[in-house]
């Protein structure tokens, strides 16, 4: 019987780190469970111009710091993000809606 040869472990967490890049996710869990819930104070959803989130988005590596995260979303035109209170705090609202 011919077995294939194992991959060395640095090729396993390279293909793993591959497959899971542009995992989907709605908004909502992406701002509740891992924005708001990591940052809490530097976190807020504008009640006002709240953004669609039930919208199916695409992220790369959830791991990444939040304003990196924010500045994904924001490209994809999903959310807009202000300036909150404090230097690096902000406020999620949905995005300028563009004529």
């Amino acid at each position: 019987m011919h077995t294939l040869p194992h991959l060395p472990e640095k090729n396993k967490e390279e293909n793993t780190a591959i497959a899971l890049k542009g995992r989907k996710y709605t908004l909502e869990s992406v701002i509740n469970n891992y924005l708001i819930k990591f940052n809490k104070k530097k976190i807020k959803i504008d009640k006002k111009a709240k953004p669609d989130l039930n919208k199916i988005i695409t992220i790369d590596d959830i791991n990444k710091p939040y304003k990196s995260i924010l500045e994904d979303l924001k490209q994809q035109g999903v959310i807009d993000f202000i300036s909150g209170d404090c230097p690096d705090c902000f406020i999620i609202r949905s995005p300028e809606k563009k004529n």
